[in-house]
């Protein structure tokens, strides 16, 4: 239950991480290509302790990102 309720926020805060960027509250750069892979998968990493390397946010944005 934990491990799916966790999930369910990170798939949110791709889709936040989407909107943002569509609506030109920043951008992502880096290793990204758009997709919502790869949203996910920046999502994921800013969520988990691993953290951010390879695609980073930049503009406001990284506030979302904190």
């Amino acid at each position: 239950m934990y491990l799916t309720a966790r999930i369910i926020e990170i798939a949110i805060l791709a889709a936040a991480y989407g909107i943002s960027t569509v609506s030109e509250f920043g951008y992502l750069e880096g290793r990204f290509s758009g997709s919502i892979a790869d949203y996910l998968y920046f999502s994921f990493a800013a969520f988990t302790p691993v953290g951010f390397g390879d695609i980073v946010p930049l503009g406001p944005l990284r506030l979302l990102a904190g």
